[in-house]
């Protein structure tokens, strides 16, 4: 007489196995989920500086604010709203130290972009900042101005 089927033994055996896979396979997943996170919040900066240069290019060496940009259609939506994309979130701060002032407090001549994780060590491990200069700078802090912080390169 034979039986058709699995014993307990055999299924506990495949379960322990699936288990030991799983151990394995999710910090290497949530590890490359964060690498992705960062490398898209350094290309959203430099998509931000792109929109930057032309807008300052078209209206006399003035800066873009955010609202500004994406009414003009050089940035999309989300930069206006407060949520997080690919796991950053990104906030202005227009007319930074070192910019010259200016009359129209509206139309910055300098700013500041600072992406820092929206959830830290769980969408991302760094915080990046993009100046004026164009440079994008990382660290485990936001850079307290405008020029501080390791380049990328």
């Amino acid at each position: 007489m034979s039986k058709a089927g699995f014993s307990l033994i055999e299924l506990m055996i495949v379960l322990a196995v699936m288990t030991i896979l799983a151990a394995i396979a999710v910090p290497s997943f949530l590890n490359a989920r964060m690498a992705a996170n960062e490398g898209a919040a350094i290309q959203t900066l430099r998509t931000i500086v792109s929109a930057e240069v032309v807008y300052s290019q078209l209206h006399t060496d003035q800066f873009g604010t955010f609202q500004q940009l994406v009414d003009e259609k050089y940035l999309d939506e989300r930069f206006v709203s407060s949520q997080a994309s690919n796991g950053y979130l990104y906030t202005e701060n227009a007319n930074v130290i070192g910019a010259p002032p200016v009359a129209n407090i509206d139309t910055p001549n300098g700013y500041r972009i600072n992406a820092d994780p929206a959830t830290p060590n769980t969408s991302g491990r760094w915080d990046y900042g993009v100046a004026a200069d164009g440079v994008i700078r990382w660290g485990s802090a936001p850079p307290p101005n405008q020029t501080s912080g390791a380049p990328i390169g």
